[in-house]
């Protein structure tokens, strides 16, 4: 106890405190004083025998700082010292030091300190970043605040005279969040290898919203709205304008998302723009131009009872590529036969079974195996340079059989039964003078399509893909059929029993090579195109070819000369060849035949042919000059970009349907 009376001797406080604090010490430290009950602190006499030490040890001691100034404005369970004293630096020329002074009145209230320049320096940084932070913090919103970078003054007439003022006022909002983390899964499945069955991926998202509102002076405005999560690009604006005064030649010059409204009604203008915009004024003539690209496009669609009637054009070279396939040559040998006779399909063949790999751009796990994809697999049209591997005459033009290849990838060469170990199957392949990308490709991990990603014509032997494969995509498959009532295999399925750690062989319909000599560049089909439609009904549905006329730069639906002249393109090019009662004789309207002619589910267009504007077109002209001069042969032996290009060429109007 006479430590605490000592410490009230020591600290002037109300007396409520002293109360306090006592009732408090005494909860926590109870002290077993017999005569406490009759103890009273305040009648301890000051003449004390105890030794009154300068130096007391508190309870709670701390370091008294205050005399520092850069530590003003420190914690607020500290009390703040009263309004009547006077804090500030006062620099000594003598010594070159500023001295920080604390006075009440003309007294010191504290010692004098000081400062060198250097520490003085870096004080004063310190003391505003610390005034800046506590600004923004009180700050409700952004906007309450005065920006991120405070206005800039640009003294100067001519800044002046250009701009209507000298201030530069630039005003950041908006906010970035940026989220990333690793995911590591591990599925302990036996038919998966062990590589895949750990796997680890690296997420990384971000999400920005960013406002950006300026002014320099009073004409030039900038406005910058920028979202990554904004549905529509357009929705991203940009935007400088520079308005000048009322009697100024420049009124307006506008850069970035611009409108252009015309008060015609004869033309309209457009909102959706991007681009230059500028009004001039010589006196009472006014002058608006632009120069700016469309980024908004406006259709007019007519509906009667819950349909939309709507019209489509499409150029011959517009071919839906990298999403239809035959599976072999085979069934591209057969198409056209099979289609002879609409509406019937004469072909024997039936698919009972398929599986399509594809590249894994996706990084998923599910349904994927280690495969080895081959383009003489089960084929009899190009067999690469070894002679070991040579045609079986007996054998079906597409079966594992058809050739030595599937026998010797299972033993018949040195090495090749370590294969479907995967690791080391390219080197036993480049051994035995295979080359990647041409005659094989080794993909890992490649994913297994579902049924619903592809539709497969099991008669004609195709099929379509629901999405369009990148250049550098590989497209793998397998598939057992009958013919003739035999059953033949091309490939291995995955139900065939081999092991989930060990490889699977198929037949390459696509690599990363694109080269139109190799054979798989045939397999690709070029006949098919799309209307960008969905559930199309076979009423009021009409389809016609025009050609364009180099002679008299009109659209026509025949050629106008040769065999041909005043036949009905549609009919030439054999999407025409019955009438309504299924009879074979045309008559001048499109044949509707579901999943043969046309994909109503879909909106896909199928030429019954299989390159109705190159060899088709030539062999229906009893000229041959006429057919070279009507062909369009490049679109089948290049690129469809090469194609195009082929501008003296590619004169076969554009379908039109409605």
């Amino acid at each position: 106890m006479i430590f605490t009376t000592n410490y009230i001797g020591r600290r002037i406080l109300p007396f409520a405190l002293v109360g306090t604090f006592i009732g408090s010490l005494l909860a926590v430290n109870p002290i077993d004083v017999p005569e406490l009950e009759n103890f009273n602190p305040f009648l301890i006499s000051p003449d004390s025998t105890e030794d009154d030490s300068a130096d007391v040890d508190l309870i709670f001691p701390f370091d008294d700082e205050s005399n520092q100034g850069v530590n003003d404005g420190g914690s607020p369970l500290y009390l703040s010292d009263p309004s009547n004293v006077d804090k500030k630096f006062e620099y000594d020329p003598e010594t070159g030091q500023y001295n920080y002074l604390q006075k009440m009145g003309d007294n010191d209230y504290r010692s004098p300190t000081y400062m060198t320049l250097d520490e003085y320096l870096e004080y004063d940084m310190e003391k505003s970043q610390k005034d800046f932070w506590r600004q923004k913090a009180a700050a409700e919103t952004l906007n309450e605040s005065q920006g991120f970078r405070p206005q800039i003054n640009v003294k100067g007439e001519l800044f002046d005279r250009i701009f209507g003022g000298n201030t530069i006022d630039i005003r950041p909002q908006g906010s970035a969040e940026l989220s990333f983390g690793v995911n590591v899964s591990r599925r302990d499945n036996p038919v998966l290898p062990e590589r895949q069955r750990r796997t680890s991926t690296f997420d990384f998202d971000q999400k920005i919203q960013l406002n950006v509102i300026g002014n320099i002076g009073e004409k030039l405005k900038i406005q910058t709205n920028y979202n990554t999560e904004a549905t529509f690009d357009f929705e991203n604006q940009m935007k400088i304008e520079y308005t000048g005064y009322e009697d100024e030649i420049i009124q307006k010059i506008e850069a970035g998302n611009v409108s252009f409204p015309l008060q015609s009604s004869l033309i309209t203008g457009s909102q959706t723009l991007f681009g230059v915009r500028t009004e001039l004024q010589f006196g009472r003539l006014r002058i608006s131009s632009i120069f700016s690209q469309e980024r908004g496009e406006k259709k007019e669609i007519n509906i009667t009872g819950g349909a939309t009637v709507q019209e489509f054009e499409k150029s011959a070279d517009d071919y839906e590529e990298n999403k239809h396939y035959f599976l072999s040559h085979l069934f591209r040998d057969s198409y056209e036969r099979n289609l002879a006779n609409p509406p019937r399909v004469t072909s024997r063949i039936n698919i009972t079974a398929v599986e399509v790999y594809i590249t894994n751009t996706q990084g998923t796990f599910n349904n994927t195996r280690n495969i080895l994809a081959f383009t003489d697999l089960g084929t009899d049209r190009r067999i690469y340079n070894k002679a070991e591997v040579n045609k079986t005459p007996s054998a079906v033009a597409a079966d594992n059989g058809a050739n030595d290849l599937y026998r010797n990838l299972n033993g018949g060469f040195a090495g090749f039964e370590d294969i479907r170990n995967f690791n080391n199957a390219d080197a036993i392949l480049q051994a035995e003078g295979l080359e990647s990308g041409t005659d094989y490709e080794r993909l890992e991990n490649a994913v297994l399509l579902s049924p619903s990603e592809y539709t497969l014509n099991p008669e004609l032997g195709y099929i379509s893909l629901n999405r369009t494969l990148n250049p550098q995509d590989v497209l793998a498959v397998s598939y057992r059929y009958t013919y003739n009532g035999k059953v033949y295999q091309v490939g291995d399925l995955s139900t065939d029993g081999v092991d989930g750690q060990r490889a699977l062989y198929l037949q390459m319909l696509k690599g990363t090579i694109i080269d139109p000599t190799l054979p798989s560049w045939d397999l690709m089909m070029k006949n098919v195109y799309s209307l960008d439609a969905f559930n199309i009904s076979a009423e009021n549905f009409t389809f016609e070819i025009w050609y364009l006329n180099e002679e008299t730069g009109v659209e026509i639906p025949y050629f106008p000369e040769g065999k041909n002249n005043g036949r009905p393109l549609s009919n030439v090019l054999a999407l025409d060849r019955i009438s309504v009662t299924n009879d074979q004789t045309p008559d001048g309207i499109f044949d509707f035949l579901p999943d043969i002619t046309i994909n109503p589910r879909n909106g896909r267009i199928y030429f019954p042919v299989l390159e109705p504007f190159g060899d088709y077109l030539k062999g229906t002209f009893n000229n041959p000059a006429l057919g070279i001069k009507y062909a369009f042969d490049s679109l089948y032996t290049t690129t469809k970009i090469l194609a195009r290009q082929d501008v003296d060429i590619n004169r076969v109007p554009a379908p039109r349907s409605l």
